[in-house]
């Protein structure tokens, strides 16, 4: 063999080496594969992107926002608004004993704030009015006063006979009963479904004599005192509601007795759903 053929073999068998030696430098290369480690926050960046588009999101938004409202409003006495909610803008709805009552009401949640992780923050974004003009109210709401020598007399309902007051009744049950007046999850804002019930309702209440009592409850789902007032929201819901539908506001007073009085078990999903009501029923003096 010649001199420049074994300098070639030479060349060829350290390419050769070389070339083992690289591959073998890939293989044991410290690099993650991307299926399964590339996917993982991917797949936590759609599970975010799922809980932010589904209701779940929106109802604890709205939530926040309506007890933050009603919060503020009770804080300066103004019980006769119902508040709604839709994501965070909020609607108030009412008869004003007067336009500056009105106007308070609506600065006191334009400001409102609440606790958060990180310290307070407003969580209304938007107030809209629907109030009635405070001279159409048959029965004004005193201005809350700083101090009183008594408490005011609770108004009396009218005196009905009972057997009226029982077909009154039973009409109401028959109606809500047959169909349930459905609410967002966790909220007061009423279905778009139960538009049709709300009308037979308000036909029903005007026909009635004497005070309607509406009355909310819910199951035992989270604390009483959310529910508690969660269920009276949903009742002055559907009290401005019928008042829409022209039944005299003054003929309807609301409750909301939250989880603590059940008609069927919380132990099932089919129990807790008949236990999420609203009542009517006339109030009279005992006889």
């Amino acid at each position: 063999m010649t001199e420049s053929g074994s300098a070639l073999l030479q060349a060829e068998s350290r390419s050769g080496k070389t070339s083992r030696r690289l591959v073998r430098r890939l293989e044991s290369s410290s690099r993650l594969p991307f299926a399964p480690y590339g996917l993982a926050p991917m797949g936590a960046l759609a599970l975010l992107l799922i809980f932010a588009l589904t209701g779940f999101a929106s109802g604890a938004v709205e939530d926040v926002a309506g007890r933050t409202a009603r919060r503020a409003l009770d804080s300066i006495g103004a019980t006769w608004a119902t508040v709604h909610v839709s994501g965070q803008w909020v609607t108030l709805e009412g008869a004003p004993p007067s336009r500056e009552a009105a106007a308070r009401a609506v600065a006191a949640v334009r400001d409102a704030k609440t606790e958060v992780l990180l310290g307070t923050a407003i969580p209304v974004t938007r107030v809209n009015e629907r109030f009635l003009p405070p001279s159409s109210t048959a029965a004004p709401v005193p201005e809350p006063v700083a101090a009183a020598s008594s408490p005011a007399p609770a108004p009396t309902a009218e005196i009905v006979p009972p057997a009226a007051a029982a077909a009154c009744d039973r009409s109401l049950s028959d109606l809500l009963d047959i169909a349930t007046i459905e609410f967002a999850s966790s909220s007061a804002i009423i279905g778009p479904g139960s538009v049709g019930l709300l009308d037979s309702v308000a036909i029903a209440a005007a026909a009635c004599p004497g005070v309607l009592r509406i009355e909310g409850h819910t199951d035992n789902s989270g604390g009483a005192a959310l529910n508690q007032d969660l269920s009276r929201r949903r009742a002055e819901a559907v009290r401005a509601a019928l008042v829409q539908r022209g039944v005299p506001q003054q003929r309807l007073t609301v409750e909301g007795f939250g989880a603590s009085q059940p008609i069927a078990t919380n132990r099932t999903a089919e129990g807790r759903e008949r236990n999420r009501r609203i009542e009517m029923r006339v109030v009279r003096p005992p006889t």
